[in-house]
């Protein structure tokens, strides 16, 4: 796997060279440290295809998710922002639902919840069948304390993916805390309880497993996803979501 990911980026390289001014070799070589988790050079990469075309709406991307892995949410949230408004929002190609998912789980670890849940329902109309944006849904709502609609939410990942582990035991939990939610009144020998779901410490694994994407090289937009006439080479939304520990919300 090594020596694929180093061919690769020996294959970019010359081909930077011999397409002089053109910046998806770079692009590309910045992709592939994102893979092997060197955002430091793969930044240095996305920044140099960015300088080369400005504003390109895939290199924004890229940039916003290295910020999204190294916790920089608001870096993140900027490039992102930018990303999007290069595009036309009405008709978005389903290839940029990363896109608009990394936006909106920036926008959850800042604690902007109305904006994440804007952007994750965005997500489900460009794939309805994606279980893990239904998840994001489900743990931005219960961070809202709308438990009613975070368990909906698990159901509908569980109706797309009936095997998820992470849909069950976040049922289980979200149970758990609208139990507590509904005891009134306290009871003497019981600690005070008020139902926040993102002051749980349980919490951290979940953000653990509902992570940004990264799309792989394997197809390329159409035209039409831009507003401008220059055709974009990005990938599709098919990579599976990469391991990332990230910190929670608020910490």
């Amino acid at each position: 796997m090594e020596k694929e990911h180093d061919q690769a980026i020996s294959i970019y390289l010359k081909l930077s060279q011999m397409t002089r001014g053109g910046h998806l070799p770079f692009l590309y070589v910045g992709l592939e440290y994102e893979r092997s988790n060197n955002h430091s050079l793969a930044e240095k990469y996305f920044h140099r295809a960015l300088k080369m075309v400005p504003e390109d709406p895939a290199t924004l991307h890229e940039i916003g998710t290295v910020a999204l892995y190294r916790r920089n949410y608001d870096r993140a949230v900027n490039f992102f922002i930018r990303a999007l408004n290069q595009l036309d929002k009405h008709s978005l190609s389903p290839s940029w639902e990363p896109l608009v998912n990394n936006l909106a789980h920036a926008y959850r670890k800042l604690g902007k919840f109305d904006e994440a849940v804007e952007y994750h329902l965005l997500a489900l109309k460009l794939n309805p069948k994606d279980a893990s944006t239904f998840l994001s849904l489900a743990l931005t709502s219960a961070y809202k304390d709308d438990y009613e609609a975070a368990l909906r939410y698990c159901h509908h990942a569980l109706a797309v993916d009936k095997d998820s582990s992470l849909a069950n035991s976040m049922i289980q939990k979200l149970i758990q805390e609208y139990v507590l939610s509904t005891m009134l009144p306290y009871e003497p020998t019981m600690p005070e309880h008020k139902p926040k779901f993102i002051q749980n410490a349980a919490r951290r694994k979940l953000e653990d497993e509902i992570q940004p994407k990264t799309p792989t090289l394997s197809e390329e937009l159409s035209p039409a996803s831009y507003k401008g006439d220059e055709t974009p080479k990005l990938s599709d939304s098919d990579m599976q979501i990469e391991d990332l520990s990230m910190d929670s919300v608020g910490e």
